[in-house]
């Protein structure tokens, strides 16, 4: 498992609109590989109305929408991955969304929410942005909260998926360098997964796309979700380098051991109803 504690994957409230998030997938292959994880989300709302998280779980059959703050934290605990949905569990928050409305384009309100952690222990703070002073912000930001583990991705659409179509800039904590962080620039021609994004058509078209993938079937997804999960394996110190990541994440896909664990937190789910 991670030594560096619960990874939170910190993505825009107002979602997708025009590349298909592989994010869910990447929760689902850390959790296989013993990374546990959190996301967080409310429902459709401004200023993008994209899709968003919890319409993505709930299309694929799982449902944290009616659970209380315990019962998430046993799901948690009992699969290694857990949903804080705004509405249920942090109301005070969701009320804000209002806010996004009026303020319009880049409201802070949308700043901050990809830096809470929503988990109170250890953890890795991984979040994405579309704007470079952005990522200065969230670095500033973990240093007055004394936030030891990150990653800041720009990534597409402000999340946190690495793009296939250009280089991805990352930021890693790494206490010994003299900021504090370490910058990669990874290239994913180097590794064989260049390629363009893949558009979000509709949300029917990316939940099949996604279900093929837990099926361990290679579609124009697949790529994306390994070039993402391995990044992601490689960073939680699960595997030794990103070569390694990327055999690990494909391995997990095809092997069906990331439908086992997306069937266990399913099954775990129902039995909470």
């Amino acid at each position: 498992s991670s030594s560096l504690g619960i990874t939170v994957l910190g993505t825009p409230y107002d979602g997708r609109s025009r590349t298909a998030p592989v994010t869910p997938l990447t929760a689902l292959v850390l959790a296989t590989a013993g990374v546990p994880v959190v996301m967080h989300g409310g429902d459709c709302m401004p200023t993008k109305y994209g899709v968003p998280l919890i319409e993505i779980w709930q299309g694929l059959g799982m449902d944290f929408s009616q659970l209380s703050v315990p019962q998430v934290q046993q799901v948690l605990e009992t699969t290694g991955f857990g949903f804080i949905y705004l509405p249920q569990h942090f109301p005070e928050a969701d009320q804000l969304v209002s806010y996004r409305d009026q303020i319009g384009k880049r409201p802070p309100i949308a700043t901050m929410e990809l830096l809470w952690s929503a988990y109170r222990g250890e953890n890795h703070h991984v979040a994405g942005y579309v704007h470079p002073p952005t990522e200065i912000l969230f670095r500033q930001t973990c240093q007055l909260r004394l936030v030891k583990n990150f990653t800041f991705v720009k990534g597409l659409e402000g999340s946190c998926d690495l793009p296939r179509d250009r280089t991805a800039i990352i930021a890693i904590s790494q206490p010994s360098a003299s900021q504090g962080f370490e910058r990669l620039l990874l290239h994913p021609s180097e590794y064989g997964l260049a390629g363009k994004e893949v558009p979000l058509e509709s949300t029917t078209k990316l939940l099949a796309q996604i279900q093929e993938i837990l099926k361990g079937k290679s579609n124009p997804l697949m790529p994306a979700a390994i070039w993402n999960g391995g990044f992601y394996l490689w960073r939680c110190g699960i595997c030794p380098d990103l070569t390694a990541g990327l055999a690990r994440a494909e391995d997990l896909f095809t092997s069906g051991n990331v439908a086992q664990k997306f069937n266990e937190i399913v099954d775990y789910l129902q039995k909470l109803k």
